[in-house]
């Protein structure tokens, strides 16, 4: 027997306060000094009249474990929504607050994150209101900004233009209306980071998603909600560079140029698109113990903070990468070090379509191989999505770890795991993924 899909919405301003610390951007010095573009969370909740789930798009760096519990917790306290399925997710954008505490000398942004934790919750609250019975469709376009930002020169993997790496330009649309017709929502799913502008940049703003949002939304009129939804994209950056190899931040201008053309596109697919009722709605998730490569023991991490010098590979710790080695230590002084991290992979499906999340800046490969195996497989339609319900830092392909390079050894330049991912994450992040996705679709 079907079960029609309702679609709620809502759209809630989450923009800090002038001074408050960024996040992103190591090099940064002080708090925001302006407001080029406001901050929103957009919230898109499903129902089939049985099970219900919110997904919740914020214009965020990302959101911590603990973040993601807490608005859980308030959305099944203030709703009849189980907190297990809510979904937060975040654009990235390096333009935005921090969301957890990484630098070594900079201040957390607490009251902030509590108030944005009810803000969150308030928008799920306000869209389970606001349920109404839509047809959906999905349409692809293309959009030229993303770019493999891996490359390797003797040897060397530098953070640099790589264009033969791989790279995903298609724009995903979901275009939801009315049973009249009337659009009620634009979705829009794109993988690249959301670093257009640069370190020296101390204006809030949602980055390349922010102001095609806005676009879409004012060409639909009053009460139309857009929200962007990231994919996995942890090797893809925005392509803006000063000599076709190495990347500079964007201009203001030159991202409003994007939000335009981005935009557009997104408008120009949406109007080729053709709606058909949605057929349930299920929810899965499982958490996985991620392996972990480069195992260090104790007296390792004590010779590097006495040498200032990473005993494998004899380069400097540098400053904030020395806060790591600290935490190391005094987890292994207080006996609570653990290799064992835990990440939490889930898939929402409203009718044919399936949203797959991973906690941490996923490879795009993870996501591409999720997309087509649902497809091959379940004959359904994913969308990968990164930075989803945690930040577990970067997750690398197993083909990319030898190569080295920023990604694969972030994980020193903060307070997260005591090693990286190893390459059998891989396997494990996209073989549960599809499982998830899988189980959702038994549902129907």
């Amino acid at each position: 027997m079907a079960k029609p899909v309702q679609l709620g919405t809502a759209s809630i301003n989450i923009t800090p306060s002038v001074g408050t610390w960024m996040g992103g951007y190591s090099s940064r010095a002080h708090g925001a000094t302006d407001i080029h573009d406001d901050l929103y969370a957009k919230v898109l909740v499903f129902s089939d009249g049985e099970t219900k789930a919110a997904i919740v798009t914020c214009d965020l760096v990302g959101v911590t474990e603990e973040s993601t519990a807490a608005v859980r917790a308030q959305v099944e306290e203030q709703t009849d929504i189980p907190g297990s399925h809510v979904m937060v997710t975040c654009s990235h954008t390096h333009s935005g607050p921090s969301t957890r505490e990484w630098r070594y000398d900079a201040p957390f942004n607490d009251a902030y994150i509590h108030e944005l934790e009810r803000k969150l919750a308030g928008g799920v609250q306000v869209a389970n209101q606001k349920l109404q019975n839509v047809v959906a469709g999905l349409g692809t376009g293309t959009f030229p900004l993303a770019v493999n930002r891996r490359l390797t020169t003797d040897g060397k993997t530098e953070m640099r233009v790589n264009l033969e790496g791989v790279v995903d330009h298609t724009v995903s649309v979901l275009r939801f209306d009315a049973e009249d017709g009337a659009p009620v929502a634009t979705a829009f799913h794109y993988a690249c980071h959301s670093t257009s502008m640069g370190g020296s940049n101390y204006a809030f703003s949602a980055d390349y998603s922010g102001g095609a949002k806005a676009f879409v939304e004012q060409t639909y009129g009053a009460g139309h909600t857009a929200a962007f939804i990231l994919g996995c994209c942890g090797n893809i950056r925005p392509n803006f560079t000063s000599d076709g190899s190495h990347f500079r931040s964007a201009t203001f201008d030159e991202l409003e140029s994007v939000w335009r053309g981005l935009g557009a596109e997104v408008v120009n697919v949406r109007e080729t698109i053709d709606c058909a009722p949605l057929d349930g709605v299920s929810v899965a998730q499982r958490v996985v113990t991620v392996p972990l490569r480069d195992v260090h023991d104790l007296s390792y991490f004590q010779e590097a903070r006495e040498t200032g010098i990473w005993p494998d590979t004899q380069d400097s710790v540098g400053r904030d990468s020395m806060k790591w080695v600290r935490n190391r230590i005094a987890e292994f002084e207080a006996g609570a070090v653990s290799y064992e991290p835990q990440a939490e992979i889930q898939v929402i499906r409203a009718g044919n379509l399936v949203f797959a999340s991973f906690p941490g800046e996923v490879f795009l490969e993870f996501g591409l191989a999720v997309k087509e195996r649902v497809k091959n497989e379940l004959g359904l339609e994913a969308l990968h999505v990164e930075l989803a319900n945690g930040m577990i830092g970067y997750v690398p392909t197993a083909d990319e770890i030898p190569r080295g390079g920023y990604e694969v050894n972030a994980y020193r330049h903060g307070a997260q795991n005591p090693a990286g991912y190893s390459g059998e994450a891989e396997a494990l992040f996209v073989d549960t993924a599809v499982e998830l996705a899988r189980e959702t679709a038994a549902t129907s």
